[in-house]
């Protein structure tokens, strides 16, 4: 009696110190179980590592890592492999060994790259032209070898595929089997192929044989339905490294020398930087033309950073390697006086075109009442910061605010006050900075023609998008705000009539919209240029708007009035002029809508300030001492700075205790800067 081993079809895996691990050992409310998943106790370490695979699962870890840290022994690498467990097969998990890296006789960053191009994987979607259903017969032919010998070679497979509809029998290319023999393909399988490329997918066996007593643990599929031959959704997981080496290969020619060659001589690949560059073009492409799933959500994500906004480290070098910057700190009476004339300009034209006909009217809302709402519209900004009387009289700025506002014919000077403090405090904080554009935003002005509409919109986006990021209950001084621009609307209707009505409120509409002015909206904070966040603007519309143009200045001095800005960048020209910046918003409106590469997107994101308010409770924001407190933590720590609590404390004590002339020193613990108060 002869007897055969029956050998397993499964893939071997090598037996090692983490073998038995299968997961995380969570129950249903994500508390670790003390002897689960191949895990015993560190319940405290899996429940973490729980929300981490939450986080991955909704999609708000990228950009992110996880550091696990501890003495050997504690778990770390088994709290790895239990999270790649959790996530699926589906997820590419690629572990690292250092002394192997070390040992390689390859560049150590050509190691780091290929394990990078591992763990990162794609979701890939296209309609194919398939053969699919259950192999009902697999039976090979084979013919004399054409090159002589006692040898013979399979000419050809034929190969019976059923479904629910019909049955066909295919044949097939003798390459075509030799991939069936690869994927093990037996009679009971479900399988597709591919009728351009001949590629063979199994994805299971039938479910008709589940009844069977298997050892093996087998994935059981429906028999497919249809007709044999279809057109089918294909989706394939791949990782960037899959593609290297696919595209890496050598392709064997016909003549002699080939066919020795490939003989002779194992087949090596070498995978090029130039190879890789031409990778990355085409996986782009797929991502931009929705061939590789989720491409909507990788569209809209935005550059994350780790490091805090510049500015506050900027201010502090210049402040202290230019004291007279302070002197520029105040406010300006000019401002006022500019909106004053601004205003009565307005007033005047609304009542000059009541008289005249549409296409004038038209025509001068466009150009005139455009151009001046949208610069009344930035006097907001100014008047939000008390720079036009002063902290001391901030009554006095919060009515200039109000009369600026009354052209306009929408109350929202008390409002972009309220929220652009907000902007300077958190700027890009991925939470709480309401200048960012929403992720539904992102999604949505992608193509060209898209993000003409979201120039458009930019009236509409830049009132609601604040009250959706981060919304804020309604204040006295708004509803006042409100009360005062009805009151204003329903004198120039009854009074001057729908054409002056029409001039001031469209003005605002197309100023700030699809206007050469708007140019200022995209030029300030969207990364024209790779690890730059915020960019000036020098040209001649800074005279029609208080100098906004001068950005990357008032972020480093908020506190100095528009019409200073230009004294500072000459006092500190060695922190500016090197700084990329602007010349023409009319360019940014066009370059924005051409270049692929900028969008709603091409905004820089961190998390820093919102992470380490969650962290200290105070994410409400109500606190508002806590928030400062937290906030002066975070600055120190960017500005690699080592002030103690007490003595921050001391300092703010003696900011706020009325005298005059108090000046007090504390030295650094490093013993290289002083801060004064």
């Amino acid at each position: 009696m002869k007897i055969e081993e029956v050998k397993s079809t499964t893939k071997t895996q090598r037996i090692s110190a983490h073998s038995h691990i299968r997961g995380l050992g969570l129950d249903e409310e994500q508390r670790a179980i003390r002897n689960a998943g191949g895990l015993v106790g560190q319940e405290q370490a899996r429940e973490a590592a729980g929300i981490v695979v939450e986080l991955i699962r909704r999609k708000k870890m990228a950009g992110r890592a996880v550091l696990l840290a501890g003495p050997p022994g504690t778990g770390k690498t088994a709290l790895a492999l239990a999270i790649a467990h959790e996530l699926g097969s589906r997820v590419p998990f690629c572990p690292m060994v250092g002394s192997e890296v070390y040992s390689t006789e390859i560049k150590k960053t050509e190691v780091l790259m290929e394990n990078f191009r591992r763990a990162i994987g794609l979701r890939m979607k296209e309609v194919k032209e398939v053969y699919e259903g259950e192999v009902t017969e697999m039976t090979p032919t084979e013919t004399e070898n054409s090159y002589g010998g006692y040898g013979k070679t399979v000419s050809h497979v034929i190969i019976g595929l059923r479904t629910v509809k019909g049955a066909k029998q295919l044949k097939l290319d003798p390459s075509i089997y030799e991939t069936l023999q690869k994927e093990k393909v037996e009679i009971g399988d479900v399988i597709y192929i591919e009728a351009n490329s001949g590629a063979v997918k199994r994805q299971g066996r039938c479910d008709a044989y589940a009844t069977e007593y298997d050892l093996e643990t087998e994935e059981y599929v429906p028999l497919p339905k249809g007709d044999v031959h279809k057109k089918k959704e294909v989706v394939q997981d791949v990782t960037l490294h899959d593609l290297d080496v696919a595209n890496a290969r050598p392709q064997g020619g016909q003549d002699i020398l080939s066919i020795m060659g490939s003989l002779i001589k194992p087949k090596k690949t070498e995978i090029t930087d130039k190879l890789l560059r031409e990778i990355n073009k085409v996986v782009n492409k797929y991502i931009d033309q929705d061939f590789i799933m989720g491409a909507r959500i990788t569209r809209s994500d935005f550059r994350f950073v780790y490091t805090d906004e510049p500015h506050t480290t900027r201010r502090k070098e210049m402040l202290q390697k230019y004291p007279q910057i302070k002197k520029l700190m105040g406010y300006d009476w000019r401002i006022a006086v500019q909106v004053v004339v601004t205003v009565l300009i307005q007033i005047i034209m609304a009542i000059l075109v009541r008289d005249l006909s549409w296409k004038y009217v038209w025509l001068f809302t466009y150009v005139i009442s455009g151009t001046l709402n949208h610069s009344l519209s930035i006097s907001f900004h100014e008047i939000g910061h008390n720079l036009a009387f002063g902290n001391h009289r901030p009554i006095a700025n919060r009515i200039l605010g109000y009369i600026a506002n009354l052209p306009l014919c929408i109350p929202s000077s008390v409002t972009f006050k309220k929220y652009h403090i907000d902007h300077h405090k958190f700027q890009g904080d991925d939470m709480l900075d309401p200048d960012l554009p929403t992720h539904f935003e992102a999604w949505l002005f992608q193509s060209r023609l898209g993000k003409i509409f979201y120039i458009i919109a930019q009236p509409l986006l830049y009132g609601v998008r604040p009250l959706l990021r981060v919304p804020k209950p309604v204040t006295l001084l708004e509803v006042i705000n409100l009360l005062i621009e009805i009151i204003f609307d329903i004198i120039v209707i009854c009074v001057l009539g729908r054409k002056s009505f029409i001039y001031l409120l469209f003005g605002s509409l197309l100023g700030l919209g699809l206007h050469p002015i708007s140019g200022h909206f995209i030029s300030e904070h969207y990364v024209f240029v790779e690890g730059y966040e915020t960019y000036s603007y020098y040209g001649p519309f800074n005279y029609l708007t208080y100098n906004v143009g001068y950005h990357n200045e008032h972020h480093d001095f908020p506190n100095i009035p528009g019409y200073s800005l230009p004294k500072l960048k000459k006092i500190a020209p060695d922190y500016y002029d090197n700084l990329p910046c602007h010349t023409s918003w009319i360019k940014v409106l066009i370059d924005f809508v051409l270049n692929p590469d900028l969008g709603p997107k091409s905004r820089v994101r961190r998390t820093i300030r919102s992470n380490a308010l969650i962290l200290n409770n105070a994410i409400d924001l109500k606190n508002k001492s806590k928030v400062n407190e937290v906030l002066h933590d975070v600055t120190d720590n960017n500005n690699n700075t080592q002030l103690s609590r007490d003595e921050r404390k001391l300092i703010n004590k003696k900011k706020h205790s009325g005298k005059q002339n108090i000046s007090s020193s504390i030295q650094l613990t490093n013993g290289e800067h002083l801060k004064n108060e």
